[in-house]
């Protein structure tokens, strides 16, 4: 799925995080979506982000994923 703007995509990722909703955070990743985590590529591709988001879901129970301010120029 794509949408014209985005921060409403940021914001609706950042909500599903703090759900630790992962098949809505598959539903706004694209097929070559990576995953960053401390400057380095984790995983690769939807499938495997997704994993990995599980399993991170998994390991932290109760995360909490609060953005406080979110800024966008329109621009991808």
């Amino acid at each position: 799925m794509e949408y014209p703007d985005p921060k409403a995509q940021a914001l609706m990722f950042s909500e599903a995080l703090g759900r630790a909703d992962p098949e809505a955070l598959g539903n706004l990743m694209t097929g070559d979506h990576s995953l960053l985590c401390c400057g380095s590529v984790d995983a690769s591709g939807r499938d495997a982000s997704l994993a990995a988001w599980r399993g991170f879901f998994e390991a932290c129970p109760g995360y909490s994923n609060v953005m406080a301010v979110a800024v966008s120029d329109g621009a991808w």
